[in-house]
């Protein structure tokens, strides 16, 4: 991952982060964030398969 920032959940703050070649919006659900709290990680496709996503917290 190149660059994490948080921002605002409103479209004017991604736009001013900018918006590569490409980017997709990932909404989790509260059950979601309670796995990743659990240490367990999300995997997902986008792009109609053409990439896979893996989601897990960091360890610190």
């Amino acid at each position: 991952m190149e660059e994490l920032k948080i921002i605002e959940n409103i479209e004017q703050a991604e736009n001013e982060f900018g918006k590569c070649y490409g980017s997709f919006n990932i909404e989790l659900t509260d059950k979601e964030i309670e796995a990743l709290k659990e240490g367990k990680k999300l995997a997902t496709t986008i792009n109609a398969k053409e990439y896979t996503i893996f989601i897990s917290k960091k360890k610190v």
